[in-house]
């Protein structure tokens, strides 16, 4: 099974990065990708679709919580959770990226500072998480990838 996913992971390696990273970034231009990347993409779907597990990476299909994510020791990436590990880690090893068109969002919460007089630093601290997480929760359910709140 190792040398199977090696030998997968060649092929990726050996593929554009500019076009890996501009897929992952907008979800577009699948069809610009080699035959034989494809291929192994489906492949990795194949063998990765018998192991339980929700959510999965949406390039592999890799179960990334449950039995299945402990089972082929995967986990989210850093910057999407709808990747898995490995996808950001082979993207990250080639230094590339795209140019794409990009949105930001700045949101204030209303009445931040008088809910901080009236709470303490810790409670204020956890309501502000919460907004956070529940922010980051939709905006990920719209295929966005939050790099950073504050």
């Amino acid at each position: 099974m190792e040398k199977i996913i090696g030998l997968c992971a060649n092929i990726i390696q050996r593929n554009n990065y500019e076009e890996n990273w501009y897929w992952y970034l907008t979800g577009e231009n699948r069809d610009g990708f080699s035959p034989q990347y494809q291929l192994a993409v489906k492949f990795f779907h194949l063998i990765s679709s018998p192991f339980p597990g929700k959510p999965r990476c949406f390039e592999f299909n890799r179960p990334l919580s449950g039995l299945g994510s402990w089972l082929l020791r995967t986990h989210p990436s850093s910057f999407s959770p709808r990747l898995c590990h490995s996808c950001e880690q082979a993207i990250r090893e080639e230094e590339a990226g795209a140019e794409v068109v990009l949105s930001l969002l700045f949101a204030d919460v209303r009445g931040s500072t008088s809910l901080a007089e009236k709470y303490s630093s810790t409670e204020f601290k956890q309501l502000i998480q919460r907004f956070y997480q529940a922010a980051s929760q939709v905006l990920i359910a719209h295929n966005a990838m939050v790099n950073r709140l504050m």
